[in-house]
């Protein structure tokens, strides 16, 4: 035993030397997992081979056998039923609403999904639409009311701040004062 070593840590090295694991020695001698193994490493005790582990079982028959992998037959079912809702389906696989998107994601990835259309896919909307140019003459006119200009162009309101603010355009205020000059 070298002289810096005390009595309980020379007992812990022996325990460690004879082949028990960490979590063994910890619960012998008081201490948590994470010391023992420091004083394994100080003392240069290899960890002693895992103990041979119970067999996998086989997967259960039936939907709720292993969550994280589809088989073919449930990929041909969710693609047979892609317009029910996303509860009924995930009631049908034993599986989260959102394990459920996130497989109808991965289809659309892979293509085997068509991409579903979004409100930008009609032609003359979206964000890189060009403006016409009555559509500018209207937006550059500070006079007109964001509302009635939204509603000639069909954009919403806040697009249209949002063109008026990328254009320069400043808002026209009220030459009504809230208060006047006492002579």
């Amino acid at each position: 035993m070298p002289p810096t070593q005390s009595a309980r840590t020379a007992a812990i090295v022996a325990d460690l030397r004879a082949g028990l694991r960490d979590r063994e020695v910890a619960e012998r001698h008081g201490l948590t997992k994470q010391r023992v193994h420091a004083i394994r490493r100080r003392a240069g005790i290899p960890q002693p081979p895992r103990p041979e582990s119970a067999p996998t079982p086989e997967p259960k028959p039936g939907p709720n056998r292993d969550p994280r992998h589809w088989r073919e037959d449930d990929v041909a079912y969710l693609i047979a039923h892609r317009d029910d809702p996303v509860t009924d389906l995930a009631a049908h696989f034993g599986k989260s609403v959102s394990a459920i998107r996130w497989k109808f994601f991965d289809l659309v990835r892979e293509g085997q999904l068509p991409r579903r259309p979004s409100r930008w896919d009609a032609p003359g909307t979206g964000p890189g639409t060009r403006l016409s140019a009555g559509e500018i003459e209207l937006i550059d006119d500070p006079t007109i009311p964001p509302r009635d200009v939204a509603a000639r162009t069909g954009r919403s309101v806040r697009a249209i701040h949002q063109l008026r603010g990328k254009r320069g355009v400043r808002a026209v205020r009220s030459r009504r004062r809230s208060w006047l000059l006492e002579d």
